[in-house]
């Protein structure tokens, strides 16, 4: 069942995402970690319509999830990709 609610979230450490009052973000029932955001325009701000997530892995097992894996999760978690896209902007 999807939710239509935006999810709150926040970074801790520059790597693990949260989302949903501290549950990790999942995949597949698996917790993922996302270490590095691609594709990231600052000519695009504030939309970042090309952005994906370039490297991430599956918490449990440090597995790397595979590119329709990281296609799914764009589609899954929109704004917390566009947040860490906000992120890359001020490191």
């Amino acid at each position: 069942m999807t939710s239509n609610l935006r999810p709150w979230f926040s970074i801790r450490d520059s790597r693990t995402l949260v989302v949903q009052k501290g549950d990790p973000m999942t995949l597949n029932a698996r917790p993922v970690t996302v270490k590095k955001v691609g594709g990231v325009d600052y000519k695009d701000y504030p939309e970042f319509t090309d952005a994906y997530f370039d490297d991430a892995v599956y918490s449990d097992t440090g597995e790397p999830l595979s590119v329709e894996e990281c296609d799914r999760l764009r589609e899954h978690y929109a704004d917390v990709l566009l947040e860490m896209c906000y992120d890359t902007m001020t490191e």
